[in-house]
């Protein structure tokens, strides 16, 4: 009885583990995507403002 109790107090030990290294990488998984989505959008953002320079330059060339 006592060697079933102590089994049994691992394994619980065991799960109870496995469950917070489950919260904590998806957690961690998460802000990963968050933050990479930021960084996406920021680097978006220049690349339109660079586009649209090249586009200016463009138009006045044209019109010269």
């Amino acid at each position: 009885m006592e060697g079933f109790n102590i089994a049994s107090l691992f394994f619980n030990g065991i799960v109870i583990v496995l469950i917070i290294l489950f919260v904590v990488s998806f957690t961690l998984f998460i802000r990963r995507i968050i933050i990479n989505t930021s960084s996406k959008s920021t680097q978006t953002n220049e690349i339109e403002k660079k586009i649209d320079k090249i586009i200016d330059l463009l138009e006045k060339n044209n019109k010269v």
